[in-house]
């Protein structure tokens, strides 16, 4: 199981969804493997099988409801595929027709909502790879500072070596962090302002669905 969440955190979902799917077979009441089996179809764009492996987590795991992702997935995941298709939502619903001012609505809805949420994944992989740089940066920093003043050390320039002083490079590391964290700073507020879209985006989806079935 921990090794599909690896699997995930680099980006690798067929891998992630492999494994997590062997989990799930080993131990068919483990909840948390139909979550991670569920968001690794998600993140391959195979929304109904995901929808599917959620809805057998609530009927055959044991506890479903202590992994509260589970829900909040299934949610997520239904909204989407009635926006993206709200005729069949409708069927589902009750066979109630939709009318087509509010399905024109969702189908706007829908690829807003995707693309938001697609912006909010690639920032979080970038914020991922500064949070990396940041303790690489702060490991050597630490290392320089222990050297014997006087010492030449080298710094990476493109695929060169440029022999520097401990002091120099020092500087150069300090400068890389403040440049670091402007990057994150401006990533995290572009992040949030994302969010905020996002869940409006979510309560309109929710909104027009309750439309249909009242």
């Amino acid at each position: 199981m921990a090794r599909s969440a690896a699997y995930g955190a680099l980006g690798q979902w067929e891998l992630a969804g492999a494994d997590a799917k062997e989990c799930v077979q080993r131990n068919p009441k483990f909840a948390k493997g139909y979550h991670r089996l569920a968001n690794a179809q998600q993140q391959l764009g195979h929304r109904a099988e995901a929808i599917a492996t959620l809805k057998a987590a609530q009927s055959s795991a044991t506890d479903p409801e202590k992994v509260p992702g589970i829900k909040k997935l299934l949610r997520q995941l239904n909204q989407e595929e009635a926006a993206a298709n709200p005729a069949a939502g409708s069927a589902q619903g009750g066979g109630r027709q939709v009318p087509t001012h509010i399905a024109k609505e969702l189908q706007e809805l829908q690829p807003k909502f995707m693309n938001v949420k697609r912006e909010v994944e690639q920032i979080d992989a970038k914020l991922a790879a500064y949070a990396r740089q940041k303790k690489r940066l702060a490991l050597v920093e630490k290392e320089v500072a222990e050297l014997p003043e006087g010492t030449n050390t080298y710094r990476s320039i493109g695929k060169m070596f440029l022999q520097t002083s401990t002091e120099e490079n020092a500087a150069t590391m300090k400068s890389d962090q403040k440049k670091t964290d402007e990057q994150v700073a401006s990533l995290e507020a572009r992040k949030n302002y994302l969010n905020r879209q996002k869940l409006s985006l979510e309560e309109n989806i929710t909104e027009l669905l309750a439309q249909c079935s009242t």
